[in-house]
């Protein structure tokens, strides 16, 4: 994937700040705060809305120009799903059948277990159920990029479970969007953050443990040494694994990781 200088205003709002990134990649996810300009740019990758300047190339297609070969290409669901015709469960399901991996779709109509609101019509379902449904379309869906924008956003830590590991397992070349540091650690070979339209951050995986920050959960009031940003009881840390150590000993904290994800998510 190649991003130009893109940028964007909406009402008035500058959401996209001249954004330029090059990444090839299995998994690439999008994090950042409600408001950073993820999923605007989510949008402008699939070519469902323009940029005002700058470019984008999803393997080596322009979105704007080659309509048709994007629709190929992708399949995708956002974070708030519409369906235009009032369906009942199972009629999705169906017609899923002649287009979509049969392995997908037993994994949500059984372990999901969509199958058990199968009678139900799309306009009865909550949130949770209706982005499932989005879910089993686009990932199940023969495709070579899935396009998810927060699918984790209304379901349960179990279903997350299954379909990220399934995700994983299978290969897919995946865009993603998150505002959960936690996703992006468990599921991204490429991380790229968003901050208030602007890119603050990106870069593979692995590099993210390089530099010696470390998420550290304390008990009351305590604040560890070296901390730069404070997540509920978790402090982001720059220090070292045996001063660590030794205040664990002291019973000064409960306990430390690396920081991965949100060094970079929390400090900037």
């Amino acid at each position: 994937m190649e991003i130009s200088k893109v940028s964007k205003s909406l009402g008035g709002k500058r959401v996209l700040k001249g954004i330029t990134l090059r990444a090839e990649t299995k998994r690439l996810i999008l994090l950042g705060h409600n408001g950073s300009g993820k999923t605007t740019l989510l949008a402008i990758i699939l070519g469902l809305l323009k940029p005002d300047s700058g470019s984008v190339r999803l393997n080596g297609i322009n979105p704007l120009e080659r309509r048709d070969k994007i629709l190929k290409l992708v399949s995708f669901a956002f974070e708030k799903p519409k369906f235009d015709v009032n369906f009942r469960v199972r009629d999705v399901y169906e017609f899923l059948k002649n287009y979509a991996e049969s392995d997908c779709l037993e994994l949500f109509w059984n372990e999901i277990e969509l199958s058990k609101i199968k009678d139900s019509k799309i306009l009865e379902l909550s949130s949770g159920q209706t982005q499932l449904l989005h879910l089993m379309q686009a990932i199940c869906r023969r495709s070579e990029i899935k396009v998810l924008d927060e699918p984790f956003s209304h379901l349960d830590y179990v279903r997350a479970g299954i379909i990220g590991d399934y995700l994983v397992k299978k290969g897919f070349q995946v865009i993603m969007t998150t505002h959960v540091p936690e996703e992006a650690d468990w599921l991204a070979d490429y991380v790229v953050i968003l901050k208030d339209g602007e890119l603050v951050w990106s870069g593979q995986f692995e590099r993210l443990s390089e530099d010696g920050y470390y998420e550290v959960m304390v008990r009351g009031l305590y604040v560890p040494p070296g901390a730069l940003a404070k997540v509920g009881n978790v402090y982001i840390v720059k220090s070292t694994q045996e001063d660590l150590e030794k205040l664990m000993q002291e019973g000064k904290i409960l306990g430390y990781k690396r920081a991965g994800v949100r060094r970079h998510y929390e400090v900037y």
